[in-house]
C-alpha cells in the first residue's frame, strides 16, 4: 500500500530528513516492522538525550523513547493512551481526546548542582527529581 511505498522511498533516501530523524525511522522499522508509529519521527521532535540528561514533558503530548533506560514521572492518572509501537490496544478515540496536537519545542531541564546533589526542577513542582551522590570517603 501507500504507507509501505512510502517507507521503502524513506528508505532508499528519496527524502531529506536530519540524521536524527531517519535514525528513529530506521530502528521503528527494525523493531517494529509494518507499525503505524514508524511515521511518528516525521510528525514529532527527536530529542536525543544524554546521561543524566532531562526532559520535561507535559501532560498530553504524545511521546515516545526508542532505548536506554529513563525515569518517567507522571500524575496519577489511569489514562495511558497508546498509539503504536506495542502489541497493547491502541485507542485513536482516546487519542484524539486527550493529545494536545499543538506544536511544542522540547523544553529540556538542566540540572542544579550543589555538593552531592543534583535537583532536576521541571516546570510543575511535584516532578522534582533530587539525585544524591556521595562519595565513600565523605
Amino acid at each position: 500500500g501507500v504507507a509501505e511505498e512510502l517507507v521503502l522511498k524513506i528508505m532508499k533516501g528519496e527524502y531529506h530528513f536530519e540524521p536524527s530523524v531517519l535514525n528513529a525511522f530506521t530502528a521503528i522499522n527494525r523493531y517494529f516492522p509494518g507499525d503505524v508509529g514508524i511515521f511518528f519521527p516525521l510528525i514529532l521532535n527527536v530529542v536525543e538525550c544524554n546521561p543524566g540528561s532531562a526532559l520535561y514533558i507535559p501532560a498530553g503530548i504524545l511521546h515516545a523513547y526508542l532505548e536506554g533506560d529513563l525515569y518517567e514521572a507522571m500524575h496519577l492518572s489511569d489514562n495511558v493512551v497508546r498509539a503504536g509501537m506495542t502489541p497493547k490496544f491502541i485507542d485513536i478515540k482516546s487519542i484524539s481526546k486527550t493529545v494536545n496536537f499543538v506544536p511544542q519545542v522540547p523544553f529540556v531541564v538542566e540540572p542544579k548542582e550543589e555538593k552531592f546533589v543534583k535537583s532536576y526542577i521541571p516546570p510543575h513542582p511535584v516532578f522534582c527529581i533530587e539525585y544524591i551522590n556521595v562519595p565513600a570517603n565523605e
